[in-house]
């Protein structure tokens, strides 16, 4: 029998909504980096402008980042339409490293999880249906679920197990890879077929037409994940179709038809 093709999907922010864990992660690991700050300074009034800003957020380092921007008084309109130029200031300012920053962010989850797993759980909601709707496709689709994402494996399985679902390890795609997700969705390509990429991210979205062999993969914005309305309004002419959580969760959602 032939391998059945794959729909590929991202995690956060298309299957699960984690944006109270990102702050409070974040603002955890920006006190430890910043005690003279962070520890005198109430993070809390950032939430807001946090949440607003995570779809500038391409990987879990940049976070707390991007509190420090915030609490540094960066403008806001240039931290949404030019994040990679301020993040590489805050960067040569702090003289700090991706590197540095993502071994905190994971060491606080890992240290978490180990304490206190079921809160850590706790600061994650799976969007509406989503799980239903993952249970009836392993269950048996005549399509494979796949996930593609920059977020540490060991987490995503986790948070999985919390709800009572077994995701095969086999089409888990995260960070450890260090691959781009284009580079995943071409094996993926290769191997079994694409028949859809479901992303809330803009920019990962629109890299996927650019690599010549991707570019008939149907391609769906998650316009209730981490992205803008003006985002949404730029999907069709993209030829991206803006996807909303009740199309996700519908068991008769055709996704097998093109973009056209």
């Amino acid at each position: 029998m032939p391998n059945p093709p794959v729909l590929a999907l991202d995690f956060d922010g298309v299957l699960c909504d984690g944006l109270n864990e990102y702050f409070t992660v974040s603002a955890q690991v920006y006190r430890e980096l910043c005690p003279n700050i962070g520890c005198t300074s109430n993070l809390e009034p950032f939430r807001d402008w946090f949440y607003r800003l995570r779809p500038v957020i391409t990987h879990g380092w940049e976070m707390p980042l991007l509190l420090h921007g915030l609490l540094g008084g960066e403008d806001i309109q240039e931290m949404e339409t030019a994040w990679p130029q301020v993040r590489a200031r805050l960067l040569a300012t702090t003289g700090w490293t991706a590197q540095e920053l993502g071994q905190q962010v994971d060491g606080r989850r890992d240290a978490w999880i180990e304490r206190d797993e079921a809160e850590w759980l706790s600061l994650h909601e799976f969007y509406a249906g989503v799980v239903t709707q993952v249970q009836g496709w392993l269950a048996g689709a005549p399509f494979q679920p796949v996930i593609v994402t920059t977020k540490q494996e060991r987490f995503v399985q986790a948070l999985w197990s919390g709800v009572g679902v077994t995701w095969p390890e086999a089409w888990l795609y995260g960070k450890t890879l260090a691959q781009p997700k284009t580079e995943i969705l071409r094996a993926l390509q290769r191997q079994y077929g694409v028949m859809g990429f479901v992303e809330d991210r803009w920019e990962a979205l629109t890299a996927v037409p650019k690599v010549a062999e991707l570019q008939d993969i149907p391609l769906f914005l998650a316009t209730w994940g981490y992205n803008t309305p003006q985002q949404a309004q730029l999907a069709s002419p993209w030829g991206i179709q803006p996807l909303t959580l009740a199309e996700f969760c519908d068991p008769t959602y055709p996704w097998c038809r093109s973009n056209d």
